[in-house]
């Protein structure tokens, strides 16, 4: 007899996806022999020491993997987006990373990517429907990327850069 059970969860408890993610690193690291995963994050605050933007991802294996970027509207086309993939890039350099990837929507600015040499690899149509899913992918060269402190410099004027692990 099956004493197992199927439930459905719509507002699953933090602990219990936790469980799910750390099962899943563990095998990955059997497999892959190590975990160098470590978190990167990059905020712009303003003077008021409230979040206009940033980044957030993750290194590992040699790679930076972006979840997230968000540039507050009113400053969008300042470059900030390209400041804060500078600043996380050159911090994947530091961390010996060699490739950077994302997804993006097709309604959320993906040729800010493809200006800062991200590839293409990949589409999903209809996600959501009439748009698509962007799948980029990058390789990383130290000798054109920007370090954390030469962008948090380059930021005095609309705010901090601020750096977060």
């Amino acid at each position: 007899m099956n004493d197992h059970k199927l439930e459905q969860d719509d507002d699953p408890q933090a602990g219990d996806r936790e469980f799910l993610s750390h099962q899943i690193s563990d095998y990955s690291t059997a497999q892959v022999g190590y975990n160098d995963a470590r978190p990167l994050a990059f905020f712009i605050r303003d003077r008021n020491d409230q979040i206009v933007g940033g980044v957030y991802g993750h290194t590992y294996w040699g790679w930076l993997a972006i979840k997230l970027l968000w540039v507050h509207e009113d400053l969008r086309g300042q470059g900030l987006g390209k400041r804060l993939l500078q600043a996380a890039e050159g911090e994947a350099i530091a961390r010996d990373c060699h490739h950077a990837l994302l997804n993006t929507k097709s309604y959320q600015a993906p040729e800010l990517y493809e200006r800062q040499g991200y590839e293409l690899y990949g589409v999903l149509e209809d996600f959501p429907r009439e748009h698509q899913r962007l799948y980029y992918r990058k390789r990383l060269e130290a000798d054109n990327r920007g370090t954390p402190s030469s962008d948090a410099s380059r930021l005095s004027d609309c705010g901090s850069l601020e750096h977060s692990e």
